[in-house]
């Protein structure tokens, strides 16, 4: 069973946020070392993305991508599904004042629909997958049905759905 405690600590990443994490996480222990989760993409993220874009983000986990989207951006959309990483995701929104953030508890998919976790890694939780089925708790949406009238940069951490994902925006 997944352990989705909550640790009561706000760890400080410096020159970069502030962040609310699980106890148990491989993301969550990397930034209660005080390090950013994948530097590298924030150097992408830092390339691609201005102030006049409206970024869209599949597979948000606690926040950790988001933060930095958020600051860079003039819009970031949010998706996550798993209710517990959504919660802390919101948390670290509020707390690093990104307020240009819209969160979904849809999962992204080349159709609107529904499904279920199929697994949820307790070391990783950020590593949760969805199944292919056609029924379950977790509501699906297509990233064309949101008709949006500009979307400027995609990040997609979808765990196998991220084909399915770019179908559904096509």
């Amino acid at each position: 069973t997944v352990e989705y405690q909550e640790d009561d600590t706000i760890y400080e990443v410096p020159d970069y946020a502030k962040f609310i994490v699980y106890k148990s996480d491989l993301i969550s222990d990397t930034i209660r070392h005080g390090e950013k989760w994948e530097p590298f993409l924030h150097d992408v993220f830092e390339k691609y993305v201005t102030q006049d874009s409206v970024v869209l983000e599949g597979g948000c986990h606690i926040g950790t991508h988001s933060v930095i989207l958020s600051k860079l951006s003039r819009q970031l959309i949010c998706f996550e599904p798993l209710k517990q990483s959504r919660e802390i995701l919101e948390k670290n929104l509020e707390t690093n004042d990104c307020y240009n953030v819209e969160v979904s508890d849809f999962g992204l998919s080349d159709s609107i629909g529904s499904t279920s976790f199929s697994y949820v890694n307790n070391g990783n939780i950020g590593g949760a997958v969805l199944e292919n089925s056609d029924n379950g708790d977790i509501p699906l949406i297509n990233i064309d049905s949101l008709k949006l009238s500009r979307l400027d940069f995609i990040k997609l951490d979808v765990e196998g759905y991220e084909k399915a994902a770019i179908i559904g925006g096509i």
